[in-house]
């Protein structure tokens, strides 16, 4: 079987099984043997329209955003809540690096600066790095 190649099995006890382990991986993910973890939610207002995410470094002048942040994690989420992915603020981070180039203006009337990325961009992006 091939890297991209998909097995497929129609017993229902090995697809809770398989289940089962990704529930108890992303889980202990998130615990990393702490008692809590921090979250920080970015409903992006534009996400579902543009394709595009904002995610925010700077705004009127003074460090916001990820440049902030204290969470152990970031949930970005369209407006209507129906689409949305968590990501290690680290690793976010350590992407936000490659896409150095999208850095722009934006956001409450232009006052802030951030970085403007196609989804399906920087989920590629996400993919090939983490």
């Amino acid at each position: 079987m091939t890297q991209h190649e998909i097995f497929f099995n129609d017993d229902w006890r090995h697809d809770l099984k398989v289940g089962t382990k990704g529930e108890n991986h992303f889980s202990r993910l998130l615990r990393r043997g702490k008692d809590f973890y921090t979250v920080e939610v970015k409903t992006d207002q534009q996400m579902d329209f543009t394709h595009n995410l904002f995610l925010e470094i700077e705004s009127r002048g003074k460090p916001s955003g990820i440049n902030r942040t204290e969470a152990d994690y970031w949930y970005i989420q369209t407006k209507d809540y129906r689409f949305g992915f968590l990501i290690e603020t680290a690793l976010l981070q350590k992407l936000l690096k490659v896409h150095e180039s999208d850095l722009t203006t934006g956001g409450d009337d232009g006052t802030s600066v951030g970085y403007k990325i196609g989804l399906p961009q920087f989920m590629r992006t996400i993919l090939q790095y983490a």
